[in-house]
């Protein structure tokens, strides 16, 4: 069983010198590879929206699963928005190309699917919805949603629907008490789902509003959190949930 993870790209200095380096940081693997799949990861290519898009249907074939991982913001004009803010930042054309069309073949063909973070984000534009560019230059929460390490540390609690796809999965996590369902989470995000896509549902909701959870109950597993739950060790379901999916 092969479980695909998106990359981010970055510049990292060795040797005095500057290299780019498509990456994804080691938990991800880990706790894949924990759930005894294959993690493989899913660069995007040099090229256009259309080579890339190329490439996410040849990959789709190839894998029983996708993690659309963390990372840097969605491209504003892919959700339909004309003006980019400053705060809007780390905007990659080929990855935008690349994950939102992955997130699009897995939907149409019921790819067990977790997207985190940005990737829920993903799912959410890849699917007609969109994106609010920053919490605080929208006005929508003064509170901080993005913390500084150790991002294994939690401050945030989250609210999930009972009886979500999301609930079920967490339903052995510890941290959930009461009819709420109320968990806490680490938050390292500044941009929010604004519309929901139309064959999503919001699944976990922050106790100042933003949309922490969706889920498409339709499919197998399709379901995104805003939050990092590979730091978070009662989050580990999740990604079984994902490769029981996935088998």
């Amino acid at each position: 069983m092969i479980i695909g993870i998106t990359t981010t790209f970055v510049v990292e200095e060795q040797k005095d010198e500057r290299v780019p380096v498509e990456r994804v940081t080691a938990e991800y693997v880990r706790r894949v590879a924990a759930t005894g799949a294959v993690p493989v990861l899913l660069p995007p290519i040099d090229g256009t929206d259309e080579d890339n898009e190329r490439v996410a249907r040849e990959l789709i074939e190839r894998i029983d699963g996708l993690v659309l991982a963390g990372g840097g913001d969605i491209a504003p004009a892919r959700y339909g928005d004309r003006e980019q803010l400053p705060e809007t930042t780390y905007v990659f054309d080929t990855r935008d190309a690349l994950e939102l069309e992955l997130a699009r073949l897995a939907h149409e063909l019921d790819i067990p699917t977790l997207g985190i973070c940005r990737g829920m984000q993903v799912m959410n534009v890849a699917l007609g919805g969109t994106l609010h560019q920053d919490v605080h230059a929208c006005g929508l929460t003064a509170a901080r949603h993005q913390q500084s390490p150790p991002y294994n540390a939690t401050q945030q609690n989250v609210r999930l629907v009972v009886d979500s796809a999301l609930e079920r999965a967490l339903r052995a996590d510890p941290q959930i008490e009461g009819p709420q369902r109320t968990i806490t989470v680490n938050s390292m995000h500044h941009q929010a789902v604004s519309e929901v896509a139309p064959s999503l549902r919001v699944s976990a909701v922050s106790d100042d509003g933003l949309i922490e959870g969706l889920e498409d109950p339709t499919r197998t597993f399709f379901l995104g959190v805003q939050w990092h739950p590979e730091y978070l060790d009662d989050n580990a379901p999740l990604f079984l949930a994902l490769a029981d999916a996935a088998r």
